[in-house]
């Protein structure tokens, strides 16, 4: 049995995080059962310890990076440990030959590149994120999310550095700038998927692991601001709605019953 974990949302919604979405859409993609386990963010690195899994990074100066989504497959009599959205859709893909293939073969190198081009891409819009993330997380861990996040943007932006989200401060006008940088970046991004006229998958007529890397992002974006805000409808409509078209393709895969 696979059990997925993913992290501890305030209802209705499960799943928010736009990196365990991209196992939870991979897993019902691929038909397998499975349970899920969900974890306060507060909570993550004291689950690795347990568990004995070693950090999913380890950077240079020591810090120890502990995130989800995290699997455990137990159908072998031992529990496997997977960590890392990409890792787990290869070790899906290993694991479970006689599912939908998840990254094609040969590709893994073009899924990666396509994970880490979307990655760079989304950092300037990164603080808008966590300081709309902060108010979404349970009272238990929303201490520890604002002063951890806040950690991480004085990291990637030094020159701005907080001590906790609630120092941050965006104003609409921010907002609206962040939003038509980011339209730009789907501008590009919208050739992959077809151009103007045709719609088609990341890599072609088959969806792949890469299509739920960008899948996690807008439904992230969407539970962020809420399907009927302004700027979820104004996403709708970029690239004449092929966005909408997108999500709605994937329908059948965004189950969040298990």
């Amino acid at each position: 049995m696979l059990t997925f974990y993913d992290i501890t949302c305030p209802p209705p919604q499960a799943t928010k995080s736009a990196n365990t979405w991209k196992t939870r859409l991979s897993l019902n993609y691929k038909g397998l059962p499975y349970k899920t386990e969900t974890i306060e963010y507060a909570d993550i690195a004291d689950f690795y310890k347990k568990n004995g899994i070693p950090p999913a990074v380890v950077y240079p100066n020591g810090f120890a990076l502990h995130t989800l989504p995290v699997i455990k497959d137990d159908s072998s009599g031992q529990d496997v440990f997977v960590v890392d959205s990409l890792e787990i859709a290869k070790y899906l893909d290993k694991t479970y030959p006689d599912t939908p293939r998840l990254i094609p073969e040969g590709a893994e190198a073009q899924v990666k590149a396509f994970q880490d081009q979307l990655s760079a891409a989304i950092v300037p819009v990164i603080p808008l994120v966590f300081k709309l993330s902060a108010p979404q997380t349970t009272e238990y861990s929303r201490e520890y999310f604002n002063k951890t996040r806040a950690r991480d943007l004085s990291a990637l932006f030094p020159d701005k550095p907080v001590s906790s989200l609630e120092e941050l401060e965006i104003t609409p006008e921010e907002i609206q700038a962040k939003f038509g940088y980011l339209q730009q970046t789907f501008d590009a991004l919208s050739n992959q998927y077809g151009g103007k006229e045709t719609f088609h998958w990341a890599f072609g007529a088959q969806i792949t692991f890469a299509d739920f890397i960008l899948a996690g992002m807008l439904l992230n974006t969407q539970s962020l601001f809420g399907k009927d805000s302004l700027q979820w409808q104004g996403m709708s409509t970029w690239n004449d709605g092929k966005w909408k078209t997108f999500l709605q393709n994937l329908g059948p895969y965004q189950s969040q019953e298990n």
